[in-house]
């Protein structure tokens, strides 16, 4: 079922307050910009580690596909989402536990990260904040 009927038919059959969607996912089924009433930034909803960062792989030895891949390589973005990467790896995540982070990189090249991690029922939560980190690596 796509998105806009299931959403659509759960706005008609249940009683809701609010209902929270990916701005991006709208845009692209081609809602109009009005239907988003306000957008949740990195303070008030950590993203899943690597939320919206694109990953690619290919074969090492194909050099050509490499240096078309190496075009588009945006080496900040990769430098934040190793960082949030190797804060999952060190808390031994998987898809059964909530975790989330949101790594950055200011001018200065150093990454600014926030962390969390939730209990599976939402009750027990803990953050952590970091910055000044020049680079990351996952262990």
């Amino acid at each position: 079922m796509e998105i806009s009927t299931h959403v659509l038919k759960k706005l008609e059959t249940e009683d809701y307050d609010a209902i929270i969607l990916a701005a991006a996912g709208l845009k692209r089924m081609g809602w109009s910009d009005d239907i988003v009433t306000s957008y949740l930034d990195e303070d008030t909803l950590i993203p899943a580690i690597g939320q919206g960062a694109l990953g690619i792989e290919c074969r090492s030895d194909d050099q050509e596909l490499l240096d078309l891949l190496q075009q588009v390589h945006n080496a900040d973005v990769a430098d934040c989402v190793t960082a949030e990467r190797t804060f999952l790896a060190g808390m031994n995540g998987s898809c059964q536990v909530p975790i989330g982070g949101y790594a950055t990189k200011g001018s200065d090249g150093l990454i600014e990260f926030t962390g969390l991690i939730m209990s599976p029922d939402g009750k027990d939560t803990l953050s952590t904040y970091r910055t000044r980190y020049k680079s990351c690596r996952i262990r």
